[in-house]
């Protein structure tokens, strides 16, 4: 059993999913070489379920699933979170506006508390105001 599962969608991302890999499995050997991620495509129209089929070919900690349409991130993550094992699971989306160095901190805040869950909330958004207002 992986110590954590880094559950991340992916919709139309194939520009970013190999900087997005390589800055997960930095994040996540800064902590412990027991890990999985699992890759949910929501049904993109890129390269970005080719790009995952390769990766989790390369390598045996990545598992890749696709939606057979885009069915939306609330059900990519409970499809993600079907395929889990680890001890602890980390949700993230695959745009990297959630940045894979936290994952140390989160890990470190839920191993040093009684808490169940950890969770980052950005204070100061580089967003438009129409972004901002969207997201809350």
């Amino acid at each position: 059993m992986p110590e954590i599962s880094v559950v991340i969608t992916v919709f139309n991302e194939e520009k970013i999913i190999p900087e997005l890999i390589g800055r997960l499995k930095l994040s996540l050997m800064s902590v412990t070489p027991d890990f999985e991620l699992i890759f949910i495509d929501d049904g993109s129209r890129d390269l970005s379920w080719k790009m995952l089929k390769v990766a989790a070919k390369e390598d045996k900690r990545i598992k890749a699933a696709r939606m057979s349409r885009n069915f939306g991130q609330h059900n990519a993550i409970t499809a993600g979170l079907q395929m889990s094992n680890g001890n602890y699971v980390v949700l993230m989306d695959g745009d990297l506006q959630d940045e894979p160095e936290m994952i140390p901190l989160l890990y470190k805040e839920i191993q040093s508390s009684e808490n169940e869950i950890v969770y980052v909330k950005r204070i100061n958004r580089k967003d438009s105001m129409l972004k901002k207002f969207s997201s809350q």
